[in-house]
């Protein structure tokens, strides 16, 4: 069975899109694998929706501890990625995301990002240059995204 993994957390914002996008997925008969951070709302929210669920110690990047946590999750999902033969990662936002968007890089696996807000959030800043497709939910944030990107982004809305 074909996998791709969803890498999102923190707020339901990002949460709730990454679970839609999951059903279709599933509904196309390819697993969805889920990388958050073991601290926050998603270690119990995709659990419960009844997807596998693979939980990073991540912090948000302001301190020395949380920059080798950080290292130390882009191993793991390295693994994970490399374990599992995932062929896409589609990032959800956010530094939860960076991660398993680092190991899709190392392992030159596909990106793709989702940003459900009109600023586009801080591990979407990074990767769109990267990312095969970004999806954006407004036109007005293409006003951020350098002109040579903008052939890869796509405003298609929130994913409900």
């Amino acid at each position: 069975m074909r996998k791709i993994v969803l890498t999102t957390g923190g707020t339901g914002g990002h949460i709730y899109p990454a679970l839609a996008i999951a059903k279709e997925l599933a509904y196309k008969e390819i697993e969805p694998i889920f990388i958050g951070t073991k601290h926050r709302m998603e270690r119990e929210i995709i659990p419960k929706e009844g997807y596998r669920f693979e939980g990073l110690d991540v912090l948000p990047l302001k301190s020395i501890k949380s920059v080798i946590k950080m290292v130390r999750a882009v191993k793991k999902a390295y693994n994970i990625l490399k374990k599992e033969e995932v062929e896409a990662v589609i990032g959800f936002g956010n530094y939860i995301s960076v991660p398993a968007l680092t190991a899709a890089l190392i392992l030159r696996r596909k990106i793709y990002l989702q940003e459900q807000n009109v600023k586009m959030g801080f591990a979407n800043k990074i990767f769109y240059r990267f990312a095969d497709r970004t999806f954006v939910s407004f036109d007005e944030t293409f006003e951020e995204i350098g002109l040579k990107y903008h052939d890869r982004i796509m405003a298609a809305g929130n994913p409900l």
